[in-house]
């Protein structure tokens, strides 16, 4: 059951506390402990960690719940560090179109305001998100596509490629780059893209099987072949290379890793990623118990 001084002391809202009596007898131990580490992660994490937890609830159909509490301290984290990504998970959690348009348009303000410093977590939720935006909004993501920052170019690029004012083979060529830092990011955007041109699925699996296991963008293009189906043949060798490259990997890789698991993994293989649940990083927690729930069934 969930630890007692959690609920003692309020890190656990009542709604999830309620939530959590939903679980049976017959739940397996990883599967609790996955369960108390996610609504810790959910209740402790700061700023971006949270928003990954709490999007890790609504992939798990938790939604209502996450919208309840960000709803609740959305005002107190109005001027933070994180407060796009508080804006998203309340644009994917909206009840209607016309409360998700209001908080996809506050994220539009964000983009629109040059002073901002979190002008590009604001285009990247756009695109993440799948909104065209505005006129106004894709000719300041156009104007980024002259820049010299990686991320910047990288993010306005994703951007346009999901309002259908570029190809998907312009977020493509990042995967051709020479540098391992640009092939990770376009793999990153690709997976939630989404390819179907075989010539380019054909090159992500060359890609993929080209890429050094001690690159930074190895677990993102392994995921995103899998995520793809880039190729049938190597299925099974990507889905051991995978859970090998996650043991050793970043927490964010961690977890964009397991966006590609949850497509596969069973119960009894998810076992193995139990001890992730007491890894330091968040993230990698928060992988772990995703994909441990996930294959338990643990899906509303």
């Amino acid at each position: 059951m969930v630890a007692p001084f959690l609920l003692l002391f309020g890190l656990i809202s009542p709604i999830l506390a309620a939530d959590w009596s939903s679980h049976s007898p017959g739940d397996s131990a990883e599967e609790i402990q996955a369960w108390e580490t996610l609504i810790e992660d959910w209740q402790q994490a700061k700023a971006w960690e949270q928003i990954h937890a709490a999007e890790v609830l609504i992939a798990l159909g938790h939604g209502e719940m996450v919208r309840t509490q960000m709803l609740a301290e959305r005002e107190a984290r109005e001027a933070s560090p994180s407060r796009i990504g508080v804006w998203r998970v309340l644009a994917r959690t909206a009840r209607d179109a016309g409360e998700r348009r209001h908080w996809v348009q506050q994220i539009e303000k964000v983009f629109a305001d040059q002073a901002a410093p979190d002008r590009a977590q604001a285009i990247e939720t756009m695109a993440k998100l799948k909104e065209t935006g505005s006129p106004e909004t894709q000719r300041l993501a156009r104007e980024w596509m002259e820049s010299d920052n990686l991320v910047e170019l990288f993010v306005a690029r994703w951007f346009l490629v999901e309002s259908h004012d570029l190809p998907v083979e312009s977020l493509f060529e990042l995967v051709r780059s020479a540098k391992a830092n640009s092939r990770r990011l376009g793999a990153y955007a690709l997976a939630r893209v989404g390819l179907t041109d075989p010539e380019l699925l054909r090159e992500l699996a060359d890609c993929t099987d080209r890429e050094s296991d001690d690159s930074v963008a190895a677990p993102y293009l392994v995921a995103a072949a899998l995520t793809l189906s880039a190729d049938p043949g190597p299925t099974d060798s990507w889905r051991a290379r995978l859970v090998r490259l996650t043991a050793v990997a970043p927490a964010n890789a961690q977890l964009e890793a397991a966006r590609a698991m949850v497509q596969w993994m069973s119960a009894e293989n998810a076992a193995g990623l139990a001890p992730q649940l007491k890894a330091p990083g968040v993230d990698s927690r928060l992988g772990a118990a995703w994909v441990i729930l996930h294959a338990h069934g643990r899906v509303r």
